[in-house]
């Protein structure tokens, strides 16, 4: 399994009610194409503001395939963008993609 896990910084509840309101719309988008929708996290404890958005892949042939599916979707696309006007001014966002391990391999 693949887990894409992306991180975000807002700096005040305006940008965080804001981000809220599009991680929704981007689950309606996901859920009405059959897309993976994601799961949205913050720290219960640490510094206030992160936001983190994690899907899970069965493989990395889906995942790429996800993908290239949203980067081709332009309502996809224009509500991704406006992510970065939120996030605290001097961060940077940025993704991981973690894969399980076996344990016996």
């Amino acid at each position: 399994m693949y887990r894409d896990r992306w991180h975000l910084r807002v700096s005040d509840v305006e940008s965080w009610n804001e981000c809220k309101r599009l991680c929704d719309e981007m689950n309606k988008l996901a859920a009405s194409t059959g897309r993976t929708q994601n799961t949205f996290w913050t720290p219960t404890a640490g510094p206030w503001g992160e936001m983190i958005f994690e899907s899970d892949y069965p493989d990395l042939a889906t995942y790429e395939r996800v993908e290239a599916e949203w980067g081709a979707d332009p309502e996809w696309r224009k509500l991704s963008s406006q992510f970065v006007r939120l996030r605290t001014e001097g961060s940077t966002p940025y993704t991981e993609l973690l894969e399980t391990v076996d344990p016996a391999g």
